[in-house]
């Protein structure tokens, strides 16, 4: 339990600060979707709200409507960023709605807009758990199951979505690992998840969608963000979580 809550607040405090830089406006404090540019996706190119009312952290984050368990008006946002082989990605989201299913879709990708310019596309609801896929190209298939089970989040709940991924250089097998955190406690683990990119397949996007397959019910994300984080951070952080689990003995 120890070692969980150790890794758990290493992680989080590792990619907070690098990440947050890399985008603009990852934590919707400015109230609008500044920096973030909506896309055509189901013929619609709406972007997706703020959420001033029920934010996950600060005073707003980003959300879908809550407008039914299917599609009623699909709703997009994306941002592009300097291109990484290797990146921390991290998110703080939550299901939202009181409907069977309700899903949250969104992908990093190689250009701007859509799953089939994704390179790692991702579906978790409350029902189906999680599922993704390395996408090559327009040849984007379907879901699959990650490495390390299913992972169902509780609506209403709120989680930290940390992914790292390697040799996304499009001359090797990429491979991403994914954990996902409820407060400081790790509650999934996805090691391993590998695929060959496509040529040039950098990551250099993030996409979000909701509406019909592509995110039937409402979510809100806070605190995105994408990073190398330097080595000499990663030491500085595990002195620290050491510092306070010895804190907690005494």
């Amino acid at each position: 339990m120890k070692t969980k809550l150790l890794t758990g607040l290493c992680v989080t405090c590792l990619v907070a600060n690098p990440a947050a830089a890399a985008l603009i406006n990852g934590d919707f404090e400015t109230g609008d979707l500044t920096g973030w540019s909506s896309f055509s996706f189901g013929g619609q190119t709406n972007n997706l709200l703020i959420d001033s009312v029920t934010p996950l952290s600060g005073s707003h984050s980003m959300t879908t409507d809550n407008a039914g368990s299917t599609a009623n008006t699909i709703r997009s946002t994306t941002q592009s960023f300097t291109a990484f082989t290797d990146f921390v990605y991290t998110m703080d989201f939550r299901i939202d709605g009181t409907s069977t299913v309700r899903e949250m879709d969104w992908s990093l990708g190689a250009l701007t807009g859509g799953e089939a310019n994704g390179l790692i596309r991702f579906g978790v609801d409350n029902t189906n758990g999680i599922r993704g896929i390395g996408i090559n190209g327009a040849a984007a298939g379907a879901f699959g199951s990650l490495n390390g089970g299913s992972f169902n989040p509780v609506t209403g709940v709120e989680y930290t979505w940390v992914l790292t991924g390697s040799d996304f250089d499009g001359t090797s097998s990429a491979s991403y690992d994914v954990e996902i955190f409820q407060g400081a406690s790790s509650v999934y683990t996805s090691l391993n998840n590998t695929f060959t990119s496509a040529s040039g397949a950098s990551i250099q996007s993030v996409n979000f969608t909701r509406g019909g397959n592509w995110g039937a019910g409402a979510y809100t994300v806070d605190n995105i963000g994408i990073a190398v984080p330097e080595p000499s951070s990663a030491a500085l952080v595990g002195l620290a979580g050491l510092a306070l689990i010895l804190r907690r003995r005494k």
